[in-house]
């Protein structure tokens, strides 16, 4: 289920919400990031993924499924490090574009 809903952008411009949690690349996509001033730099944390429920594929043959999990999983990483790419990008074009970097979590 998407988390994204379409009130957010002008609830942002309207001083209704003044935070966000998103992946850098949503921020940008959706044009969120030009109406907050700052980003942590922490990191956000792992976010659910899309894949298909554990346990067995009723549907297909042993080896099919055996074929769809060894596929999945080198899909999976290669994804991975797209999507991380692309965060890197995002995160560098928001900085360009007058986001603060900030550190939010505890100094001790």
């Amino acid at each position: 289920m998407s988390r994204w809903r379409p009130g957010v952008l002008p609830a942002l411009q309207t001083g209704k919400i003044d935070a966000i949690y998103a992946s850098p690349l949503a921020t940008v996509a959706l044009q969120w990031y030009t109406k907050v001033k700052y980003m942590s730099k922490a990191p956000s944390g792992r976010h659910r993924r899309a894949d298909h429920p554990q346990g067995d594929l009723p549907e297909a043959a042993p080896e099919i499924q055996t074929l769809m999990r060894q596929n999945g999983k080198e899909v999976a990483a290669k994804l991975k490090l797209v999507v991380r790419k692309d965060n890197d990008k995002a995160i560098k074009a928001m900085v360009k574009n007058g986001i603060e970097m900030i550190d939010i979590r505890p100094t001790s």
